[in-house]
């Protein structure tokens, strides 16, 4: 157990009480217990919570645990949505979503979530190392799994809402070196509310840029719509350089300290900024894809994460030895392209009308196979973009 400060009391976890007003510290609460966890070191930290490294007392099991701040457990309608989204996240089972093994509350009122400890770094660190665009392929291939792991969390009825390169991991997997991970599931909804109204009013907490125009107006009315706007964004900016939508170009570095209000405006006055202003070598329909993710009225954007995934891989050709869009959704997020759109279904039959009388069939031909057989394709695989095209289903209904 590591020494706390004499001048902190500490609850019955061993953890530091921290004085209303008085700014806590983080290293003090290394070496003390959360369950049969012991915090190791302090990793960081973001609005709402700090992220430290636990082992498990008995397993060994290296894990990381989310404390959240004093401030954001004080309202009952906070911790009430806290919970209900830890617990639904907790539920979510994917590749590409990190899993949570706990969540509690202290002694002291805090709460936290335990989870996987993963080795790598965020999508913004390995963005900016690149110090220039990404190429298109390398968005998609790190995008498709993260939109296949938004797709899995929308069916379970969870909405991320907080979105962004920071809360994307990317780790080593197999051979993939750059596998995504996302994280921050269970906290996607703390205090957003609360955190918007201060954003209005010019304090800092967080860069909006991420966020969606009906999240800015309404952080509690959205939907994965949103999500599809923020992963949009992410698009953007991996292929721009670091170029983010409605930045102007004398604004490189200040834009992300605007206010939510600062952009919201601009959202709704400006006109979007295409990408290939910044990457004049994008192709066309990659461009427009992107744009249409961004578009301000929800109903205009891809209606799911898939529909964006799949329009960027579309939009993405083979070149030379690299692959093109579908085939790397083929090896990262095959089941993008397996959920095929299910049949629409069958008009009700009008009960005041008599049905109408069977249509006559043609005499079968000799060697016919008999009526009702269905007929095989000769080619039951094909190319990935004939698989695409067989098995996509609404992924360009938003076209």
């Amino acid at each position: 157990m590591g020494v706390m400060p004499k001048e902190h009391s500490t609850d019955e976890d061993g953890l530091p009480i921290t004085v209303a007003g008085e700014a806590p510290d983080r290293a003090s609460l290394i070496g003390a217990r959360v369950g049969l966890h012991v915090i190791t070191a302090h990793l960081g930290e973001g609005r709402v919570g700090a992220v430290y490294a636990a082992e498990h007392e008995v397993l060994r099991a290296r894990r990381a645990i989310k404390v959240l701040f004093p401030e954001w457990t004080q309202s009952a309608t906070i911790v009430q949505r806290f919970v209900n989204e830890a617990r639904a996240a907790s539920s979510l089972r994917h590749r590409s979503i990190v899993e949570i093994h706990d969540c509690g509350q202290l002694t002291g009122g805090r709460w936290y979530v335990i989870m996987d400890q993963l080795e790598g770094s965020p999508l913004s660190r390995f963005r900016a190392a690149h110090q220039g665009p990404l190429s298109m392929h390398v968005a998609t291939e790190l995008l498709a799994p993260i939109a296949s792991a938004l797709d899995a969390a929308h069916a379970a009825g969870v909405v991320h809402r907080g979105l962004g390169p920071e809360n994307i991991f990317l780790v080593q997997r197999g051979k993939n070196a750059r596998h995504p991970i996302l994280l921050d599931f269970g906290i996607a909804r703390l205090g957003e509310g609360d955190a918007a109204a201060l954003a209005r009013a010019g304090k800092s907490v967080g860069s909006p840029v991420y966020l969606a125009p009906e999240q800015l107006r309404d952080p509690w009315l959205v939907d994965r719509r949103s999500d599809v706007y923020a992963l949009g964004v992410i698009a953007y900016e991996l292929v721009t350089g670091g170029w983010l939508p409605y930045q102007d170009l004398v604004e490189r570095d200040s834009y992300r300290q605007l206010s939510a209000a600062a952009i919201a405006q601009r959202q709704l006055s400006w006109e979007l900024t295409d990408p290939r202003r910044h990457t004049a070598s994008l192709p066309e329909q990659f461009a427009a894809a992107i744009l249409a993710a961004l578009h301000p009225d929800p109903a205009r954007r891809p209606p799911t994460p898939r529909a964006f995934a799949l329009a960027l891989a579309e939009a993405t050709p083979a070149e030379g030895a690299l692959p093109s869009g579908l085939d790397l959704v083929q090896t990262y997020a095959s089941e993008l392209l397996v959920r095929a759109r299910p049949p629409d279904p069958a008009p009700s039959p009008d009960l005041d009308e008599e049905p109408a009388p069977p249509r006559p069939q043609a005499p079968a031909e000799a060697g016919d196979a008999p009526a009702g057989t269905p007929k095989l394709d000769a080619k039951p695989h094909g190319t990935p973009q004939d698989r695409a095209d067989r098995e996509r289903g609404s992924a360009d209904s938003w076209n």
